[in-house]
Parts: structure tokens; sequence; C-alpha cells
């Protein structure tokens, strides 16, 4: 039987798992290449990716040089507005590489499907890409997410320009993204806010997944986790979604918390803390912040609880699920557990606002072992369900469902 071939693009160059988008490209295409002769492209060298993905082929350009980027100004915006194409967007991130289009036009290659990561991976690159199907994981909530920045945005003007953000990125997909383009994003949210902006166009969910801690290692550490006085918040800390929240941790939620248990200990652990959040935890009694650790893992496997006010934002988030594989309950806002099957005071405590995220917080340190032990398990089992394997399913289908016009493989 013939294995097909397949061929992913990456829209930049790859420094390794820093943050969730580079954390679910790799851990989707690493199950893409279980099953397809996967093709890897991204700029720059390709063998840090190519340690990640032993069962690919990575072909780096070795050229990390980019196109200039467009001026940003009010009438370029206004301009790109009314006729976005290529070499105007006015969006932060979308990054031109000439010498991955090179290498992707000379590459002599038949495949049975082209896979884009990223929004701009499609827009760019899309002409080089002749395969029967072409899918793109636009990884893409951005819709969304700026419509949950409006809802807590208290500046008129602010909100002024997040509205012409959405009609920006609404109208661009619309333009430059080709209606023959299979479109996958994180959650059935996220597609929907797609659909609505792309109307025709097939539109699918992939989820994010998640690595977790085998069972007994769990079960042996349930008595430690009981003990421990730590709750964890953790994510890139120069995110926009994950300050606002952790802002509100600790100017409101950590201090009635610690009015009440004073025995307490909030740790706060992530990338690239600006300087006004080390500041602020140095003054707040009881928190401290870990910056740029090697692995999460180990705090989460010490901290009692896990939380996550988050009230902007789109996508699934990966601190949920990270938690979630660890066995390590949640008290959040159901904006941090979209997408996600959680169910309150089963696998953690849903809760909204700051007076009821803090006095959920409280509640939970009043649990027994064994009800401690019961919620553990059951947010535990919850993440097995969410496995990589079962995320990347949907794009297998996609290509599987166009291999029937798919050119033989070259020999």
């Amino acid at each position: 039987m013939t294995v097909m071939q397949v061929r992913a693009i990456l829209n930049e160059p790859f420094t390794g798992i820093t943050n969730g988008w580079s954390l679910r490209y790799v851990n989707l295409l690493e199950q893409l290449a279980d099953t397809l002769q996967l093709h890897v492209f991204l700029p720059g060298d390709g063998a840090a990716l190519q340690a990640h993905l032993p069962k690919a082929i990575v072909h780096g350009t070795g050229d990390e040089r980019r196109a200039p980027e467009p001026k940003r100004s009010l009438p370029a915006f206004l301009h790109s507005l009314w006729r976005p194409h290529a070499d105007n967007l006015q969006i932060i991130g979308f990054h031109f590489y000439p010498s991955l289009f090179e290498r992707l036009q000379s590459d002599p290659n038949r495949y049975a499907a082209d896979v884009f990561f990223h929004t701009s991976s499609s827009i760019f690159y899309g002409a080089a890409a002749h395969s029967p199907i072409r899918i793109s994981d636009f990884c893409d909530s951005r819709i969304r997410s700026l419509k949950s920045q409006i809802s807590t945005s208290r500046s008129l003007k602010s909100r002024l320009m997040l509205r012409l953000e959405v009609i920006y990125t609404r109208r661009l997909k619309q333009r430059l993204i080709p209606a023959d383009v299979k479109v996958v994003a994180i959650t059935e949210r996220d597609c929907q806010e797609i659909r609505q902006a792309m109307p025709g166009q097939q539109v699918c969910c992939v989820p994010n997944g998640v690595h977790t801690l085998d069972r007994q290692t769990l079960e042996q550490e349930l008595q430690q986790r009981h003990a421990s006085r730590q709750i964890i918040f953790f994510g890139t800390l120069n995110f926009a979604p994950n300050m606002d929240a952790v802002r509100r941790l600790l100017q409101d939620i950590w201090p009635a918390v610690l009015a009440q248990r004073p025995a307490l200990e909030l740790v706060i652990v992530g990338r690239h803390p600006p300087d006004w959040l080390m500041e602020m935890a140095a003054t707040t009694p009881g928190a401290r912040i870990e910056a740029d650790v090697p692995q999460i893992e180990p705090y989460l496997r010490h901290s009692y609880l896990s939380v996550c006010p988050m009230f902007m934002g789109a996508g699934m988030k990966n601190k949920i699920l990270e938690s979630l594989g660890m066995g390590l309950p949640i008290v959040a806002t159901a904006e941090a557990v979209a997408g996600i099957q959680f169910v309150d005071q089963h696998t953690g405590w849903l809760a909204e606002g700051e007076q009821r995220l803090a006095q959920a917080t409280i509640d939970a340190f009043a649990l027994d072992a064994a009800e401690y032990s019961r919620i553990c398990l059951q947010a535990h089992e919850l993440a097995q369900r969410n496995s990589w394997r079962q995320a990347a399913a949907p794009i297998l289908d996609l290509i599987r469902a166009g291999n029937d016009t798919a050119p033989p493989p070259a020999h």
C-alpha cells in the first residue's frame, strides 16, 4: 500500500516549543508523520524541528531573512482594508520569507495534500501549492479574541479600534483565502466565527491535545498534593489575555483568598514577565514569579490548585489542558475552559467575576483528602480524552477524503 505524501508549510523559523502555537503545530505534525509521508517546509534551519519530528522529512531553507514589512499608518490601514493583498497587510506577525516561497516552488515532489499552519502561510505561500487538497490550520481565534477584548475594554477609542480590527480581519480572509481551502480552527466557537466571516468555506474543528501524567504516578502523589498550600497560574506573561488575568488575580482575587487562607502561596510561572508584573508580584504578600523556567510540570505536580481567571482570548487554553493532564483541579472562568468538556465541581470549579473566583478558590481548600483525590482523578480522565492523536484525526480525514483525486507519488 502506497503511503500518501503530504507537505506541511510553516510560517516561521522554529526556535523550540515556546508558546501555545508551536506546541500545537509540533504535536499535530508528529501525529500526521505517524500515518503519512510528511514533508515539512519552513524558513531557516530545520535541524531543531527535525529532532522533534524524527518520522517527518524537514526541509529548512537556511535563510531567515524576511521581506520588509509594509509601513503601518492609518492611511495604509484604510487602503489595506479597502483592497487587501499580500504585500500590504497591516497585521503584526504576518511575515513573508522569500526563501521559503522559492523553496516550495522548486520542490519537485507531487503531494496528496498541502497543509498550511497559520493564516499567513495560506496567504503568502498558497500559490506554490498545487495538490488536489489544501488545508489551512488558522490556529485562528483572532476575531473571537478581538470581540472578547471589546467586551472587556473600558476605553471607547480602544473599542472602536478593536471593531475596525474585526472588520479588517474578516475582510482579508474573505479576499485572500481561496474558496477551495479547507479551514480548521481550534474550537467550535472559533469555527462559527470563521463560517460567519467566510460563508461557503469548509470549516472544521481540530482541537488541541495534551500529554498526560500516568495514572499510577498521579495516585502516588495525591496525598502530597492535598498537603500542598500552593496555587499556580502559568502562561506566556506578556500575552494580553494572560496579562489581564494575572492583573485581576493579583489585584482582586488573591488578596481576598489570602485574607481567609493566610498560609497559602501563589506562584505565577511563565516566560517574558513585563516589568510592571515583576514589581506588582514583589509587593503582593504571598505571591512570587518564577520566570522562564525550563519545565512547567514540576510546578504543577507540587500545586494543590490551578487558577485561570481569563476574561478575554479565544481558542483552547493550553494551561487548562496541561493542568488537567497533571490531574490538577482548576478554578476558572467559562472563557478559560472554552472547547473543553469541563464540568463544574467535577473537574474543578467554574466562576465568573473576581469575588466568585476568590470564593471558589477558598472553598477548594476545604476538601478532605478523599474528595480532593476524586476531583484530581476526574480531571485526569478528562485530559486522557483529549489526546493529540484524537486532535489530529479531522485533518487526516480531510486528507483521505481528497486522496481519490491525488496524483501518484513521484519516484
